[in-house]
């Protein structure tokens, strides 16, 4: 029976074929999209939204200029002023204003904190068990934890499953990126590696877009998770 090198089917089968493309597609949609969209989620959905005085003191420290490097906000009674009401986001939701800012950042550093243990764990036991259903099971938990994050009403329980969601990408990442090496030849790799990696942009694009036209960061969350269900059910139906 004869002995093949994989590179040597690749002459045969092909390099870059419709399969091929279709996994790609599948990876940078449901890989490095979804990375630009989380990796920021915290920040884009963290921008003071406008707020309007509701005292003669807040009126005369927003006309003083000597305040223009301070948190004004800092500087008022919380009956001194509110938010506008246009637009719902982390900090209208938990206030994270003033002393509790920390707690944005506390958010992402949670998330990429969860990365490098996914990437690690779930690295070693794909190698044991495959890498096609765990990357399956990887995009729906991703989904799952992102979409259940919008419904928390905690800023602790958010960020508790943020690192989950680290977690989740970290684990989706050694898993899914490794069929795209697997499945293309070896001349096509880096022009897979160029499409895959546009995706990123697109997924930071994508959630700065959605963020600006979409009032309530709950449906922002969802909007941007919906994707994942379906390139699941893609992957788990289409990957050998």
């Amino acid at each position: 029976m004869a002995v093949y090198d994989i590179e040597e089917l690749y002459s045969y089968l092909g390099v870059f074929g419709n399969f091929q493309m279709f996994v790609v597609v599948m990876y940078t949609i449901g890989e490095r999209v979804t990375a630009g969209l989380l990796d920021f989620q915290v920040h884009i959905l963290s921008v003071v939204p406008p707020w309007i005085c509701l005292s003669e003191r807040c009126l005369e420290l927003t006309s003083n200029m000597t305040l223009q490097n301070k948190s004004i906000l800092c500087e008022l009674d919380r009956d001194e002023w509110e938010w506008d009401g246009s637009r719902s986001n982390l900090v209208t939701q938990f206030e994270l204003i003033c002393s509790e800012t920390y707690k944005i950042s506390l958010g992402s550093t949670l998330f990429f904190a969860g990365y490098p243990i996914g990437s690690l764990f779930i690295g070693l036991i794909s190698d044991y068990v495959g890498r096609k259903w765990l990357a399956t099971a990887f995009l729906l938990l991703t989904a799952i934890f992102n979409c259940s994050s919008a419904l928390l009403s905690s800023y602790s329980s958010f960020i508790i499953i943020r690192a989950v969601e680290g977690f989740c990408i970290g684990g989706l990442t050694v898993t899914f990126y490794p069929l795209v090496i697997e499945y293309v030849g070896a001349e096509a790799r880096n022009l897979a590696n160029v499409i895959a990696q546009c995706g990123y942009g697109l997924g930071m694009t994508f959630l700065c877009f959605t963020a600006s036209y979409i009032d309530s960061w709950r449906a922002v969350i969802i909007a941007t998770s919906a994707h994942l269900f379906l390139v699941a059910v893609l992957v788990g139906s289409n990957i050998p």
